[in-house]
């Protein structure tokens, strides 16, 4: 299970023309320029790259299929359970939550859903067995009235 950044999903990204397009409208240089803008970051930051980060993070968001979703007992400060759903556009898969945040992306479902169960201690697979997982936040004592 290999865990990419976003820039490294770029090429698999760029085989879908809605990404294309992104590229189009938001950098003058084409994909040239972002993969040279990718380049540059590895050694400092880019404004440019930055906002185009947005936009392909838009993207994800806006049009991201949601392909598979479990829910499973996890105590937090808002339920008594939780829903990871595992998304994916153009080839790249990750895992969303509200409590816990995003997963990373892979280039399989199978690897991000094995991430998001090893990371918060549940079986994707098996969500009926997992068991009962306190968040963080719920650890907190409340206040009293």
């Amino acid at each position: 299970m290999k865990l990419f950044l976003l820039d490294d999903c770029f090429p698999i990204l760029l085989m879908d023309e809605k990404v294309i397009r992104l590229v189009q409208d938001e950098v003058p240089g084409g994909v040239e320029e972002v993969l040279a803008l990718i380049e540059q970051s590895r050694s400092a930051s880019s404004s440019k790259l930055d906002l185009f980060h947005e936009a392909l993070l838009q993207l994800l968001n806006e049009h991201g299929e949601c392909i598979d979703e479990v829910e499973i007992e996890f105590l937090t400060s808002y339920s008594e359970t939780t829903t990871f759903t595992l998304r994916q556009f153009g080839g790249v898969f990750w895992v969303e939550n509200f409590e816990c945040g995003d997963t990373g992306y892979f280039l399989t479902a199978e690897d991000a859903t094995s991430a998001a169960g090893n990371d918060h201690g549940f079986d994707w697979k098996n969500p009926e067995n997992s068991p009962f997982i306190e968040s963080p936040v719920s650890s907190l004592i409340p206040d009293e009235e």
